[in-house]
């Protein structure tokens, strides 16, 4: 039981893990393609204060599969994709990491 918990959780926090660092990464490729840093720029930046990184950071991040699927054909299948290969990246990282050492005894 304990180890099936174990590996739920693991599983649970890589989901999670995985859906956060592509949020983050496909905003901040999405804000440098539409708003390239400019000294004239008319909107601020989303780190100028914590209520515009709140709404234009945080919560667009947490949203990037709609952002994805909106206006690319098959876009819904690349937002899979890319969540499924992320999570498969981070959860063999996580594997590997916390693998066990199992002292196994020696045969004589």
């Amino acid at each position: 039981m304990r180890r099936a918990l174990a590996l739920s959780l693991r599983i649970l926090v890589t989901g999670i893990l995985a859906y956060l660092a592509i949020g983050v990464a496909y905003r901040i490729a999405d804000e440098l393609a539409y708003f390239p840093p400019s000294a004239t720029a008319d909107i601020p930046l989303f780190w100028a204060s914590p209520s515009a990184f709140l709404v234009w950071f945080v919560l667009l991040a947490l949203l990037w599969p709609f952002s994805v699927a909106e206006f690319l054909d098959g876009g819904p299948m690349i937002a899979v994709a890319l969540f499924v290969a992320m999570f498969a990246v981070i959860y063999g990282t996580l594997a590997f990491v916390v693998r066990r050492r199992v002292v196994r005894p020696q045969p004589s």
